[in-house]
């Protein structure tokens, strides 16, 4: 009997620390719930903004992805609203040096922002308003748009809430002032 007392312990502690962790699980998914429903998540709780910041996510083909899709319509609606009047894409996908492409020049997109140009463009959005970033990471991409926007200016972000937070926090280092929008 002695001997088993060891085993009976362990397989008690084993029990607690699997229960916590469920418990951590589930109370962590109620406060991103709760976060998601509680931010902006439509353009009446969006204000003007300088730019409107698309975060593209990843993805291979031409077509826009549920998750993009989403983005997209979200971003349509926001500059529908008046919100803003230029579109950047955020894109630390695309295979060229770092730079800022304003309108059609020469640059090698990923699938996404392919995708998203060709998306916002057949929705009446004027290729001269869409801004392709593309330097590689997020926050070098936000200092060129608070250089081209100014500094202190308010943005609105378009992603989704595994994003968010830490897209803010970017922003904020990079000189913008922004609002986050879920799509």
């Amino acid at each position: 009997m002695l001997l088993f007392a060891p085993i009976k312990i362990a397989l008690k502690i084993v029990s607690m620390l699997v229960s916590a962790l469920v418990v951590y699980v589930i109370v962590t998914a109620v406060q991103v719930g709760l976060a998601a429903n509680a931010a902006a998540s439509s353009t009446t709780a969006a204000p003007s903004a300088s730019a409107i910041i698309l975060l593209v996510p990843t993805q291979t083909t031409e077509t826009p992805t549920p998750d993009l899709l989403g983005r997209l319509q979200e971003t349509l609606a926001l500059y529908q609203s008046n919100v803003g009047s230029q579109i950047d894409l955020v894109d630390s996908n695309a295979s060229t040096l770092p730079q800022v492409q304003l309108g059609s020049s020469p640059y090698v997109p990923s699938g996404g922002t392919s995708a998203a140009n060709q998306w916002l463009t057949t929705h009446g959005i004027p290729i001269s308003l869409i801004a392709n970033i593309y330097t590689g990471s997020t926050f070098s991409s936000f200092t060129s748009i608070a250089q081209r926007v100014g500094s202190s200016s308010r943005v609105v972000i378009v992603a989704d809430a595994l994003e968010a937070l830490w897209a803010s926090h970017v922003a904020n280092s990079a000189g913008l002032r922004n609002v986050i929008i879920y799509a």
